[in-house]
């Protein structure tokens, strides 16, 4: 995305083009890191300098594929929150000749164990975008099972019990993008990090996980710290520890001898609430829409036109940064799934030529679409 940017750009200055509004590239060098050092710093200054919001932002995001018979294109219109818990046990230590019924490892062990055991539920509203993708598609699509379009239909007419039938299609469905959509519909949970002891011969007085949160748009991290408080507490009171909340708040104490003591954090202090939901009622959407479906018939003419349905990241993008900058701030690479050679971070990451001179073509679309507006 980041050079088919600047090849748009580069190709229509260089045919003789003069904005006429203002174009802003903000590029940060540490993406994959969280931006805190580039977005941040490349956020604050436009904050600092601009007096007014910007009419749109676009960052890479999602790209176009065959859904239900029918090319979707997938622009997030939303991201989750992010949230990594920290699970810090302390027991008394002393020679593993004579160990207690559990170490801090043990008791860490049954916390996870717990903690995998009970998955968060996953529900289904009718302002998620994964429910508009799934409208239009209803809408628009040939292959959607007709019970899931007639569901679908109903639901957004107001039928509370037509969307409960659209959820549990989309929770029992084993289609190719099933899991996905699973995972962005609800807060996820993945215990990632685990360190305890130091040498075989001696109780660890000390252990701890860390387990990443993707926090569901329609959650806060407030709701999920309250919702780790309760599904620990009872496994904690049962093995006499004592409970220290986020911001460590004392949240319970055993009444007979302490058996060691269980602290819950934020890892690394860096967690983020649900971003915004940008609406698909504005005209900056619809200009973007627009300009999708021109670049589309652009490249492939004697196709059928493409559809576009919001969509919504399960990851976290730069856009992080700069939610006080606009209000209406999408996620989008203009490129097919299959333009890629073998996926994303990995070995040979690449994508096709012609998927590569496409995303340039939309890039310039936009860029003149957005250039010429009077709506947005």
């Amino acid at each position: 995305g980041l050079i088919g940017i600047l090849l748009a750009v580069e190709t229509l200055l260089e045919e003789g083009w003069t904005p006429k509004r203002t174009i802003i590239l903000s590029f940060g060098f540490d993406e994959e890191t969280s931006g805190v050092q580039g977005a941040s710093s490349l956020s604050k200054y436009l904050q600092a300098r601009q007096k007014m919001k910007f009419s749109m932002i676009v960052d890479e995001g999602g790209a176009y594929n065959m859904a239900y018979g029918r090319m979707t294109a997938a622009p997030a219109i939303a991201e989750k929150g992010y949230m990594d818990v920290r699970i810090k046990v302390n027991a008394p230590g002393g020679h593993s000749s004579i160990p207690p019924t559990h170490t801090s490892i043990g008791y860490l062990a049954l916390l996870l164990a717990h903690i995998e055991a009970n998955p968060r539920p996953i529900h289904l509203t009718l302002q998620n975008p994964i429910f508009k993708s799934i409208e239009c598609s209803a809408i628009h699509a040939p292959d959607i099972p007709d019970r899931l379009r007639r569901h679908v239909i109903q639901a957004s007419q107001g039928d509370k019990t037509a969307l409960k039938k659209v959820e549990q299609y989309i929770l029992n469905s084993d289609g190719p993008n099933a899991a996905w959509i699973r995972s962005v519909l609800g807060t996820t949970q993945a215990v990632d990090m685990i360190h305890g002891g130091v040498k075989s011969n001696a109780l660890p007085e000390e252990a701890f996980a860390i387990v990443n949160h993707r926090v569901a748009i329609d959650s806060s991290l407030e709701a999920l710290k309250e919702s780790v408080v309760n599904l620990l507490s009872p496994v904690i009171s049962k093995h006499n520890l004592e409970l220290v909340g986020f911001n460590n708040a004392s949240v319970s104490a055993p009444s007979g001898s302490v058996r060691g003591k269980v602290t819950l954090s934020d890892a690394w202090g860096d967690a983020l609430e649900p971003a915004p939901i940008s609406s698909t009622d504005s005209a900056a959407y619809q200009l973007l829409s627009g300009s999708i479906r021109a670049a589309w018939e652009d490249a492939h003419p004697t196709e059928e036109s493409i559809i576009v349905a919001p969509s919504m990241m399960g990851g976290n993008t730069d856009t992080r940064w700069y939610w006080g900058l606009s209000d209406s701030i999408f996620r989008y690479s203009h490129v097919g799934g299959y333009h890629f050679y073998n996926g994303m971070h990995t070995v040979n990451e690449a994508i096709r030529l012609d998927g590569f001179v496409d995303m340039v073509k939309f890039f310039s679309i936009l860029i003149l679409n957005a250039d010429e507006s009077k709506a947005i």
